[in-house]
């Protein structure tokens, strides 16, 4: 059930923590579907690079990079490490080109750009869709999700487990969110395209809701 698990204003009960629907994992699915990799641009702050799939309707991710002061070549060989890791290890992209997906922070189009070229070919890396509420309806998506952390993602386990909602001066939560959140952000920008699926899906089942009772009301 995509709203079994609580909803942004129900997670502020716990501490005001964002997130209390997570769990830690030993292994990242085989069989995961919709891989794709978020890329989080920083220098003085951190590079994040993490990997995200959906198994049984749950999310399940994987921290590949944090660090800070990352050139575009040791960032694109980061990612083709991850490429690497994923071929030996029996994973396989479901999408035409046989790549995993690289979704990046649209902040960077410089960045992006010399990715690409860096890569000559091997790198499948496209921009962000950012956009007003993007970061709350991404925010959203996870919450209503059960979220697995694979065990060794140390840096990605500490953002959930401190990410909170901001306060204003009566100590009521606000929908602003305060914390290091590099690869969360990073987990944002790659589930971005299952979002707006998502999202397209329940609009197009709300209106069909909405047709029905209407066909059923009593003139």
């Amino acid at each position: 059930d995509l709203h079994s698990f609580p909803t942004r204003r129900s997670s502020d009960l716990v501490e005001g923590l964002v997130f209390t629907n997570w769990k830690v994992c030993e292994d990242f699915p085989k069989d995961a579907k919709g891989l794709t990799l978020g890329l989080d641009f920083g220098y003085n702050d951190p590079t994040a690079l993490v990997l995200v799939g959906f198994y049984k309707d749950a999310i399940y991710m994987k921290e590949f990079l944090y660090k800070k002061e990352m050139t575009p070549v040791e960032i694109a060989s980061a990612i083709i490490g991850v490429y690497e890791w994923l071929k030996e290890n029996g994973y396989n992209a479901d999408t035409e080109s046989g790549i995993v997906k690289v979704i990046a922070d649209s902040a960077r189009p410089d960045l992006i750009r010399d990715i690409k070229g860096i890569g000559n070919g091997q790198i499948y890396i496209a921009s962000s869709k950012k956009g007003a509420g993007s970061i709350l309806n991404g925010i959203n998506f996870f919450i209503r999700r059960q979220i697995y952390i694979d065990i060794k993602s140390r840096n990605l386990i500490r953002e959930f487990n401190s990410l909170q909602w901001d306060k204003n001066r009566e100590g009521e939560a606000q929908d602003a969110i305060k914390g290091e959140d590099h690869l969360i952000d990073a987990g944002r920008y790659a589930v971005e395209n299952h979002m707006l699926r998502y999202l397209s899906l329940e609009l197009d089942q709300k209106r069909s809701e909405e047709h029905t009772s209407e066909l059923q009301s009593p003139l």
